[in-house]
Order: structure tokens, then C-alpha cells, then sequence
């Protein structure tokens, strides 16, 4: 099925994505537990990050063409994530390290 959304203004793709995003989470129809070999990465997006008052982390990412995605993580989750980049930083370190490049 193929739409031709060249015409369409950025206020109305920003309107047709949200609708789209809301029609399928009615689907209910599950994702894929884990991401493809293949994934649309967006490289060093612009985030921004904050605790809210009931102590989730509300974590904002920007991907072009989505605008603002916001995840709310919950304390369990926040040392989940902690302990994953702790150890990416770690190995990155090392690999530093071994190469001389320095940061």
C-alpha cells in the first residue's frame, strides 16, 4: 500500500503519524520482543532527561521524521539502564586504552 505524501504540510504528516501510531496500538497486535538485525537507528540524537516527582526517569529522545519520543522508566529500570551503560562505558574505556586513542 504506497501513499503519495509529498504534498502533504509538515503539521499534517506530524497529525497523520500520531494517528497512525494511536490506530496501531488498537491493533493490539504485539511487536517483536527484540529489535531486527536491521534497525532504523537516528546516530547521537538529541535527548533530554529528568526525575520526576514520582520518581521515574523520564527520558526524551529526538528522531527526525517522529519528533520527540518520551519513555518513563521506572526505579528498577533506571538500575537496569545504569548497570548497561556502566559496563558499555567500561568497555569502551578499555578499548581506548588498548588503541592510545584518547577522548
Amino acid at each position: 500500500m504506497k501513499f503519495d505524501l509529498s504534498n502533504m504540510s509538515a503539521a499534517e504528516l506530524d497529525e497523520l503519524i500520531k494517528s497512525a501510531a494511536a490506530q496501531r496500538i488498537k491493533t493490539q497486535i504485539p511487536h517483536d520482543k527484540e529489535p531486527g538485525a536491521q534497525v532504523d537507528a537516528t546516530y547521537n540524537p538529541a535527548w533530554k532527561a529528568v526525575l520526576t516527582e514520582q520518581n521515574l526517569l523520564l527520558l526524551n529522545l529526538c528522531k527526525p521524521g517522529y519528533g520527540w519520543q518520551s519513555f518513563a522508566f521506572p526505579e528498577t529500570e533506571i538500575k537496569n539502564l545504569y548497570q548497561t551503560l556502566s559496563k558499555v562505558i567500561s568497555v569502551s574505556e578499555s578499548i581506548s586504552k588498548k588503541s592510545g586513542s584518547k577522548h
